[in-house]
């Protein structure tokens, strides 16, 4: 008899074995083709109760706000047990079982008798009624780091013994090792995903811009064009990646475009002029700009193509008409300073936008790296730069069209003017600029469009930055008594008045200071980048409100610009 029971102590050990390596390796399985976290734990918790013989297991993760072990799955809860308990995981008296114990700690802890364990008297009557008599919690980690716990219950007291012990250890390892697993598939995926929104932003901004757009090596190999080359030259993107740049010029011009290209990868950028042949034979005049880059380590050409034709009507058209002669080459000085302005200023956003994006257009997958990341930043720097340049053009356009209308609301002015200083006192600090703002205790609450007032004043507080070397910014605020220039009695006004002590204006300069389009060192060489509308803006949008603009300037001492507003007391 003695002999027939150890057998069969013996055959159920076996079992009892088989069991513990079949949830193991069922465990791992779900860690192998679970694709999300929910899923992973949903599904450990199901095999150990299905195949481990535990009345519940579920897992629970830290809230950290509210100090509280939330339950992010379980499986064999039957009863609502975990609705209707609290666990923390702080030293409150709801922390003190196996869950709480072990988050705090990052041990196992192994409850045998539930019943008559002192740390469970929280949950003993929930306990006594659903029949959980032993209880065993486990770390979960994530990145190293415990953040949650494996529970597991037995009706049985003392049923956690070596072997269970060692199992749920071992279980709870490689659950945190899936975890971690997904969590870097989930930052791949987030990666790829961000990489993808870049390009495709990328790709919208490039085959957004006006004229041909394109990329070569010092061999002449197309590497990248936007979808106007293909477009205006009428070859397909497959035809393209096997030309040469030399192919899409007449036999007269190669000379001169071979010189130019050649001129790009020695001194670093050229222009030149020169028709633009397509696959039918058709020429188009075109100005062509390129600029030596660095792409995949090798140097590039990057070019920007724009056509002159409509430029050469207007041309033509203007030497048809001698009586309209002098308006006509007026209006294309400030043209051509215009553009010459704007094609320098989309020079270097463009530069980057090709270079740094093309690296990532390689097809690169997988996290980002510290390099990766910097250029993506470029990217949208460079947008931004280029959404600030439309946004200028786009308001002058507004109002030279009456289209701009001024809404007046009640806002504190003292307020507004501290938050526009701090906002650029970083970019003051980086240039060895003290900014500062003097505001009169008179003022408060105005009556004005809150917007334009802001755009006004960053307007004259960029500048002033942008052309101060050293020294430092003021920007004062007051109250002052304006009169009407139609007469009548004085009103109640503002007066804002931003003071640099930077590089300042040349008498003649102070003339069409306030015109759109003019700059005081136009030409590609200047120093200070721009479009030109700045206070042409801050001129018409004190106008709409009723108010007037002024410059004061002394050249190499510094500049004040001067706003007047009236000021309409609130009731």
């Amino acid at each position: 008899m003695n002999d027939t029971q150890s057998a069969d102590e013996r055959l159920g050990e076996l079992v009892h074995l088989n069991r513990l390596y079949e949830t193991l390796s069922l465990i791992n399985q779900a860690i192998v083709v679970a694709t999300t976290r929910e899923q992973l734990l949903q599904r450990s918790c199901q095999v150990l109760v299905d195949h481990c013989g535990f009345r519940m297991a579920w897992v629970g993760w830290l809230d950290k706000p509210g100090g509280r072990i939330q339950p992010l799955a379980s499986f064999g809860d039957d009863t609502g047990y975990l609705k209707n308990i609290v666990v923390s995981a702080d030293d409150r008296p709801e922390a003190g079982g196996p869950s709480g114990t072990t988050l705090r700690t990052g041990e196992p802890c192994i409850s045998g008798d539930l019943l008559n364990d002192p740390a469970m008297q929280p949950w003993r009557a929930a306990l006594l009624e659903r029949g959980y008599r032993a209880s065993a919690a486990f770390p979960l980690r994530l990145d190293g780091v415990v953040g949650g716990t494996l529970s597991v219950y037995s009706d049985e007291p003392g049923f956690f013994q070596k072997r269970e012990v060692g199992l749920l250890v071992t279980v709870a390892r490689d659950i945190s090792f899936g975890l971690d697993n997904i969590a870097r598939d989930e930052a791949r995926r987030q990666a790829e995903l961000t990489v993808r929104h870049e390009r495709d932003f990328s790709e919208a901004i490039l085959n957004s811009l006006p004229g041909v757009l394109y990329l070569y090596d010092e061999a002449g190999h197309f590497l990248r064009w936007n979808e106007n080359f293909e477009r205006v030259t009428g070859y397909s993107a497959a035809e393209i990646a096997t030309m040469h740049p030399l192919d899409f010029f007449t036999a007269p011009e190669k000379d001169l475009l071979a010189a130019s290209i050649e001129r790009v990868f020695t001194h670093g950028e050229a222009g030149v002029e020169a028709g633009f042949l397509s696959r039918d034979g058709r020429v188009t005049p075109y100005q062509f700009t390129g600029v030596l880059t660095i792409f995949r380590g090798r140097k590039c050409l990057i070019g920007v193509g724009i056509d002159l034709s409509a430029r050469i009507r207007e041309e033509q058209a203007r030497r048809a008409s001698e009586s309209a002669l002098a308006r006509a080459e007026a209006a294309d000085q400030v043209k051509s300073a215009f553009l010459a302005t704007m094609s320098h200023e989309l020079r270097t956003p463009l530069n980057s936008i090709i270079g740094f994006t093309g690296i990532i257009l390689q097809g690169l997958a997988g996290p980002l790296n510290a390099e990766q990341t910097t250029q993506l930043g470029m990217v949208r720097r460079s947008a931004r730069h280029l959404l600030a340049l439309i946004n200028d053009v786009l308001d002058i356009s507004k109002i030279e069209a009456g289209q701009l209308k001024v809404q007046a609301e009640a806002f504190d002015l003292p307020d507004v003017i501290g938050q526009i200083v701090e906002s650029l006192r970083p970019q003051a600090d980086a240039r060895g600029l003290a900014l500062s703002a003097d505001i009169s205790p008179q003022l408060g609450e105005v009556w004005l469009d809150r917007r334009r007032v802001e755009q006004i004043l960053l307007n004259l507080l960029n500048n002033a930055i942008k052309f101060t070397e050293r020294g430092s910014i003021t920007l004062a605020a007051g109250v002052e008594l304006l009169t009407p220039l139609s007469g009548g009695l004085p009103r109640p006004g503002v007066q804002l008045r931003v003071t640099d002590s930077g590089i300042g204006i040349k008498p003649g300069d102070l003339l069409t200071l306030f015109q759109p389009f003019r700059q005081i060192d136009s030409g590609l060489s200047r120093q200070h980048d721009g479009t030109g509308l700045g206070l042409a803006i801050c001129q018409r949008l004190t106008q709409l409100m009723g108010g007037s603009i002024r410059a004061e300037s002394e050249w190499g001492q510094g500049s004040t610009f001067t706003v007047t507003l009236p000021l309409r007391q609130t009731t």
